[in-house]
């Protein structure tokens, strides 16, 4: 079963493809912390999450006509609440543009993981696709 999902949009816009899920550390460091919420892995879950809302990352105002290809490889849990939280970048081509794909990433709204029909955390890698901004028409 192919558990990957794909989402494509054109321009500045990304590319996010679901490729997993992986637990987050788990533990506390001290009794006065709140206990971490479980993070499953993909393989723990019967339902990945999926993208329900998505917000195009902005191409950086310093690189707006150079025509720069840049794509930045993230990490990010998605909440049982759908939300994103915990925002990291795997590997960038350039960057410059992880900020960008950081700040639209962390704005997505997503069907959560579902583990025995109830909702649960799962931490996902999310490839943000940079391309040259297309001209404005006039």
């Amino acid at each position: 079963m192919n558990r990957e999902l794909g989402w494509i949009a054109s321009g500045c816009f990304a590319l996010a493809l679901l490729n997993g899920c992986a637990s987050a550390p788990e533990g506390s460091s001290g009794a006065a912390q709140a206990p971490q919420m479980k993070v499953y892995e993909l393989a723990d879950v019967q339902v990945i999450p999926k993208v329900a809302y998505a917000v195009a990352p902005q191409y950086p105002f310093t690189l707006p006509t150079h025509g720069i290809h840049a794509e930045v490889i993230l990490w990010a849990v998605v909440h049982a609440d759908g939300s994103v939280a915990e925002v990291s970048v795997e590997s960038s081509t350039n960057d410059e543009f992880n900020q960008s794909a950081i700040d639209a990433v962390k704005q997505w709204k997503f069907l959560p993981a579902l583990r025995n029909d109830v909702p649960v955390a799962c931490r996902i890698r999310v490839p943000v696709e940079f391309n040259k901004p297309r001209p404005k028409s006039r």
